[in-house]
């Protein structure tokens, strides 16, 4: 399966990514948004995350580009694919699962 170059900032400056979790590599500490681009439903690696809104499920990425993350988060094996392709060609040796800290708080009922 290929692994392609991501489209220029201009062309895609927005992304929804579904089956989405949010891994950290060690030892540099940059975290990166991995999931399934909703639109075409292929694997997508962002470049390291800059900021992100808990309340809006929203962040952006060092490069600028924008990244909404739809639903709750979850495993895409084509996310993975890509994902593990992208660390090679990183030379990516470990990683920390972080999608708990990035999950949606739940409103609780204190009745």
């Amino acid at each position: 399966m290929p692994v392609w170059t991501a489209k220029p900032l201009e062309a895609e400056p927005e992304i929804d990514l579904s089956e989405w979790r949010v891994l950290m590599i060690v030892p540099d500490g940059t975290f990166h948004f991995v999931g399934r681009n909703a639109a075409t439903y292929s694997g997508r690696v962002s470049s390291p995350i800059y900021e992100f809104y808990a309340n809006t499920s929203v962040g952006r990425t060092r490069t600028g580009r924008l990244y909404r993350l739809h639903g709750n988060s979850g495993f895409a094996g084509v996310a993975d694919y890509v994902w593990t392709v992208w660390c090679q060609r990183n030379d990516v040796k470990s990683y920390v699962d972080m999608t708990e800290f990035f999950e949606p708080e739940v409103p609780h009922d204190d009745a």
